[in-house]
């Protein structure tokens, strides 16, 4: 592992030195190939991030993007020549972001949260190739715990368990060793019908951006952040989408303009439904029994 890291640094400041427009024109391979020998120190996560590099390139304003996710590689090597001075919660959040991942045995044999959970919001994301991830977010009714449940799919074989949204569950949950816990697994679980009560939503956004502020400070390296928002309304202001609060203070959206337009058009049919569950680019629109909620995956926006 340390061999890939040190040779990760010296391509990193290499490409710094010498500026970024040298990636313009590389050949797929240029990457797959310093991918590949990630993948042989061991290091899966940073693998697969560099092969998306060429992705990232393909969008609008790719210098930015390039930039910011470089940046965010170069913090981990930072991080991890530091690895032993850093508290064990981060130290386990820095592994499991190079690739180093946790025996779910070793994880079900720890302390678990019991709760009535809510199936609040679920996002399909191909990683690598045939590599198709689910993550479905869980609140708890009683501990205002959020969990992620993540999943993966091989070659369209489909996944093992299937949640609704919306729907209850009567469930132990055991997060993963973070200084920040989110991600977590099911030690058993069985369907409810019971009511379930919302109690953790954010009344205004500036508590929401003091929260996400105050999850970044314990875990750097945190890419969604779920949370729930009170008395938000959509509105199409300056040629884009954004959430209104009654401060009149202003989150945008990542909403494509069909999508946008039917939060908007939501809001005037139900002007009373003013809850968003938000990650950070919005992606689907359920409805909830009493109401609207806006599902949204919350990840980090360029």
């Amino acid at each position: 592992m340390s061999a890939g890291l040190a040779e990760l640094e010296s391509w990193l400041l290499d490409l710094f030195r010498q500026g970024l427009a040298t990636l313009e024109g590389q050949a797929d391979t240029y990457f797959n190939d310093l991918a590949a020998r990630m993948v042989d120190a061991k290091l899966g996560t940073l693998a697969r991030r560099i092969r998306q590099l060429p992705l990232l390139m393909a969008e609008a304003n790719w210098h930015e993007k390039i930039l910011a996710e470089l940046g965010e590689i170069y913090l981990l090597l930072r991080a991890f020549q530091r690895l032993e001075q850093l508290p064990e919660p981060l130290q386990d959040d820095l592994l499991s972001q190079a690739g180093v991942n946790f025996k779910k045995e070793d994880i079900l044999n720890l302390e678990a949260v019991s709760d009535h959970w809510l199936v609040a919001g679920q996002t399909e994301e191909a990683e690598d190739g045939n590599l198709l991830a689910r993550r479905t977010w869980l609140i708890g009714e009683a501990t205002g715990e959020v969990a992620l449940l993540l999943d993966f799919s091989w070659g369209g074989q489909g996944f093992e368990t299937t949640f609704r949204l919306g729907i209850v569950l009567r469930a132990e949950v055991v997060f993963y060793p973070s200084a920040h816990p989110q991600r977590g697994v099911l030690k058993k679980f069985e369907y409810s019908e019971a009511a379930f009560s919302l109690r953790n939503g954010f009344p205004a956004l500036a508590a929401f951006a003091d929260a996400y502020a105050g999850a970044l400070s314990e875990n750097p390296w945190l890419d969604r952040f779920p949370a729930f928002l009170e008395g938000v309304v959509p509105v199409f202001h300056q040629k884009k989408f954004v959430l209104v609060d009654a401060q009149r203070k202003q989150l945008p959206l990542d909403a494509s303009d069909d999508l946008g337009w039917k939060l908007v058009a939501l809001q005037l049919r139900q002007p009373s439904a003013s809850s968003a569950l938000g990650t950070g680019r919005l992606c689907a629109v359920e409805r909830g029994g009493g109401g609207a909620v806006w599902g949204a995956t919350v990840g980090r926006t360029e």
